[in-house]
């Protein structure tokens, strides 16, 4: 086996590729039994259309939320202490601070964060390839 496969299967001393628990040995035969039935493309299908249902369930309750926030009502009531709170903290300094903090995240922080940290990996593990 190659450094890079023996690095894939584990962290640290941890062997992710052994599932202890009986809920991974649950899943693990799950996915083997699939496997065997579909093929491998058919698990990772499974495993995709799993990951997409889990996906929209999730967008509907935030959609949910979201209604409920523009709503006024149900969580919104948590919404108006935490609003009153942040305004009462407005400073020309911490306005400024929060600013650039959230800029961050924009179209120029993003990318810079994602290449420093591709960057970090690569050169740790010593290998351009995930």
């Amino acid at each position: 086996m190659s450094g890079e496969m023996r690095q894939d299967r584990s962290v640290g001393r941890h062997d992710l590729t052994q599932w202890d628990s009986r809920a991974g040995q649950f899943l693990t035969r799950l996915f083997q039994r699939a496997s065997r039935h579909l093929g491998p493309h058919g698990a990772l299908v499974l495993t995709l259309l799993l990951g997409l249902a889990v996906a929209a369930v999730l967008t509907a309750m935030f959609a949910l939320v979201y209604k409920s926030v523009g709503e006024a009502d149900g969580v919104a009531g948590l919404d108006h202490p935490a609003l009153t709170g942040g305004k009462s903290l407005r400073s020309p300094a911490l306005d400024a601070i929060v600013t650039a903090y959230t800029n961050i995240g924009g179209a120029v922080g993003i990318p810079i964060i994602a290449v420093a940290a591709l960057l970090i990996l690569a050169l740790k593990r010593r290998s351009w390839t995930p």
